[in-house]
């Protein structure tokens, strides 16, 4: 599932990835005016990566990761990495710099937000 651009009200609930080789829900140069994106009760089963955000900052509001269960799948389930600006052309990639994500649990939720760091690549 590739979310990309101005999302709104968006949903990805009640999935069942099975298989993919990169990852199972990647969201990519999302537009600031995005907002309401839930991610939630979904399996996972083998694949490459859970989630995979691909961007070069942190944009929109109300994002929310939740409840989801990712099996067989090699660590980390969830990855960010710094795009550069660029767009993925290959659907994954190494990025051109570490990202840091940080956890913030409320309640039953889990939200994900970071910081794009703008060192080089290793």
């Amino acid at each position: 599932m590739h979310l990309l651009g101005d999302l709104r009200q968006a949903q990805v609930v009640a999935n069942t990835f099975r298989g993919c080789t990169s990852s199972a829900i990647a969201i990519e140069q999302l537009f600031e005016q995005s907002r309401d994106l839930l991610v939630a009760n979904n399996t996972v089963i083998d694949c490459g990566l859970f989630l995979r955000a691909w961007d070069e900052k942190v944009r929109g509001r109300g994002a929310r990761i939740c409840n989801n269960l990712s099996l067989v799948v090699p660590y980390p389930d969830v990855l960010a990495l710094d795009s550069g600006g660029r767009p993925d052309p290959l659907m994954f990639g190494g990025g051109v710099g570490p990202s840091k994500l940080s956890r913030r649990q409320t309640g039953r939720s889990t939200s994900l937000s970071g910081r794009a760091a703008t060192t080089g690549a290793r």
